[in-house]
C-alpha cells in the first residue's frame, strides 16, 4: 500500500524499499524453517546438533521480519484512503480466486472440493495479517493526529505504558486478556506503528548512532536469543527450555520489537534511489499471498520437507534459498498482470492519483 500521498510524487526511498523485498524473503524463510518443516524438540539436537542449531538461528534471525512491516508503515505514516484500501482488496481477491482456478480447480476439478478453501478465503483464516493491518489502516488517521501533536514526553509515557503492558503482562505472563494474541492483533500493530512514529519524529538518542553500530546492535538481539535458546536446549531441555521456546520467538519478545526497529532506523540512514528495486518491493506483498494460498501452502510445505529429507549442510540451505527466491519471483510475476488489470481501474474510480 501506498502509506504518504507525498511518496506518490517523488522517487521511493528504496533503502526501505530494499528492506521489504529483504523482510518478505525472511517470511518465506521463517515459513520454510518452522511452518513446514515443524518444531524441533530436544532430541534433534541429540541426534544432529548442527542442523539444529541452525534452524534455531534462522528462526530467530527471520521472526522479526512481521513486525517490520508495520514499523515501516509507522516510519511513513498511513495516511488512509479509499483508493489503498482498494488497492489491497483487490490484489488480495485477485490472488485468491486466480489461485483457486490455477492450482485449485486444476487439482480438484469440483467445487465441493474446493469449499474449505473458499471459506478459508471469505473469513480471511489464510491470511491473518490482512484484517490486523485493514483495522491499523482505520486506525491511522487518529494516530497519526495523536503522534503529530502530543509533545514529545507525552508520546513516549504513552509508548512506555503500552509496552510495559505487553512486555510484562502479555509476554513474559502471558496475560492481558489475549488481546495482544502474541503480537498478531492490530493491538500490537498499534503499538509498533506509534513507536515507529515516536522515532521518526524525534530521534531518539540511541537510534541516532551510526548505521553499522545499529546494525550491530541489531545481530546482537539475533545471536543473543538464538544461543539462549541453544544452551536451554543442550544442557535443559525441560521447564526453561519449554517456556522460552513459546516466548523467545514470540512477535511481541522485547528483542524482537527492537531488532526490527534498530534494522529499520539504520537502513533509513542507507538513501539511495533504485527504480528496479521500487518495482520489486511494490510486489512485495503478493508473495505472502501467494505461498499462503489454502491451494498451495500444501505444495510450499511439501517442497521444503522434500529438500529438507533429500539434502543436507550447504546444498540444503543452498537449494532451498533457491527455492524460495524462485517462489519470490513468481508471486512478482503474477503481480505484473494484476497491476495490469488494476491501474485501468485505478484511474477510472480514483481520479489517476492512485499508486498501485
Amino acid at each position: 500500500m501506498n502509506e504518504n500521498p507525498a511518496a506518490a510524487r517523488r522517487p521511493r526511498q528504496s533503502n526501505i524499499e530494499l528492506l521489504r523485498i529483504v523482510a518478505m524473503l525472511l517470511v518465506l524463510i521463517l515459513h520454510a524453517n518452522f511452518f513446514a518443516l515443524g518444531a524441533y524438540e530436544p532430541a534433534d539436537f541429540k541426534t544432529a546438533p548442527l542442523p539444529t542449531a541452525t534452524r534455531i538461528l534462522f528462526e530467530q534471525a527471520a521472526i522479526y521480519a512481521v513486525n517490520l512491516f508495520v514499523l515501516i508503515s509507522g516510519w511513513f505514516g498511513v495516511r488512509t484512503r479509499t483508493g489503498s484500501i482498494a488497492a489491497l482488496l483487490f490484489q488480495y481477491s485477485f490472488f485468491f480466486i486466480l489461485l483457486l482456478m490455477v492450482p485449485g480447480w486444476v487439482e480438484t476439478g469440483s467445487l465441493t472440493a474446493l469449499w474449505p478453501s473458499i471459506r478459508q478465503g471469505l473469513n480471511l483464516n489464510a491470511y491473518w495479517f490482512i484484517p490486523s493491518y485493514l483495522v491499523l489502516c482505520l486506525l491511522a488517521p487518529g494516530l497519526n493526529a495523536f503522534a503529530e501533536q502530543s509533545s514529545r514526553r507525552r508520546l513516549g509515557r504513552t509508548i512506555a505504558v503500552f509496552y510495559a503492558i505487553q512486555f510484562v503482562c502479555a509476554w513474559m505472563l502471558d496475560g492481558a486478556g489475549g488481546i495482544f494474541q502474541r503480537g498478531y492483533s492490530p493491538v500490537a500493530f498499534v503499538g509498533l506503528y506509534l513507536l515507529a512514529r515516536h522515532v521518526r519524529l524525534h530521534r531518539p538518542q540511541l537510534f541516532r548512532l551510526r548505521a553499522r553500530t545499529q546494525f550491530l546492535i541489531a545481530a546482537v538481539l539475533i545471536v543473543w536469543p538464538a544461543l539462549t535458546e541453544v544452551f536451554l536446549l543442550r544442557f535443559d531441555g525441560a521447564t526453561a527450555y519449554s517456556w522460552w521456546r513459546q516466548h523467545g520467538t514470540s512477535y511481541m519478545a522485547p528483542h524482537v520489537v527492537f531488532c526490527a526497529l534498530f534494522i529499520l532506523t539504520a537502513t533509513a540512514r542507507l538513501r539511495f534511489t533504485n527504480l528496479f528495486v521500487n518495482r520489486i518491493a511494490a510486489s512485495a506483498f503478493a508473495v505472502y499471498l501467494l505461498h499462503l494460498h489454502p491451494c498451495v501452502v500444501a505444495h510450499f510445505k511439501q517442497a521444503a520437507q522434500w529438500l529438507y529429507g533429500h539434502y543436507s549442510g550447504a546444498a540444503f540451505l543452498l537449494l532451498t534459498f533457491g527455492f524460495l527466491v524462485a517462489v519470490f519471483a513468481a508471486a512478482v510475476l503474477i503481480d505484473q498482470v494484476r497491476l495490469l488489470c488494476w491501474r485501468p481501474l485505478a484511474r477510472r474510480f480514483f481520479t489517476g492519483r492512485m499508486k498501485a
